[in-house]
């Protein structure tokens, strides 16, 4: 489980590097890089109890934004995290979606993004940004491009309302942590 874990933070640790060192590449390759970055932040997470179910259903991204969410879901397409089969449903609005595990809102989808964030409050909801966090604080993790390079800040307070566990090694390759439990072993 120590040499997984250890070779998860590893890839993790390789896709933040690659993706910084691209961060001003062609749209479609930045975004196969965050969509790695999507799969490996999901090793990092813990979801409470049952929420990802028995059964190792898949774990359900959402996009919103279509342009961004159509190359997130070819990159991720045939992937899984943890153990199961990673399921990408794009949307063009926050209203149409239903149910899933993990929400990424692009940039694309800035005007929607507030409706997301809260319609996503309070549920076992691993909600992903790549909106700067002044105008997403509530997402759990911000993907923010600074000097040329990824980088994502994390807020603890959007994770424990949603029930969600960032693990203290991805923690540590954020460039910010906010929230009430820094400081504290999470």
């Amino acid at each position: 489980m120590v040499l997984r874990f250890t070779r998860s933070a590893l890839v993790l640790v390789a896709a933040v590097v690659l993706l910084g060192r691209h961060a001003t590449a062609a749209p479609d390759q930045e975004y196969r890089l965050k969509a790695a970055f999507i799969q490996n932040l999901i090793a990092f997470v813990e979801w409470p109890d049952g929420v990802l179910g028995m059964d190792r259903g898949a774990i359900e991204v959402a996009v919103l934004g279509r342009a961004a969410g159509q190359q997130i879901q070819t990159a991720l397409a045939g992937k899984s995290a943890k153990g199961r089969p990673i399921t990408v449903r794009i949307y063009d609005r926050a209203s149409d979606i239903a149910h899933c595990h993990v929400l990424f809102v692009t940039v694309e989808a800035e005007h929607d993004m507030r409706t997301a964030l809260r319609a996503a409050e309070g549920k076992p909801i691993l909600t992903i940004s790549e909106v700067p966090t002044v105008v997403a604080p509530y997402a759990v993790i911000s993907i923010v491009i600074d000097d040329a390079h990824l980088a994502f800040t994390a807020n603890l307070d959007s994770a424990d309302l949603a029930g969600v566990r960032p693990a203290s090694t991805l923690l540590r390759l954020a460039r910010d942590v906010r929230g009430r439990r820094v400081g504290r072993q999470p």
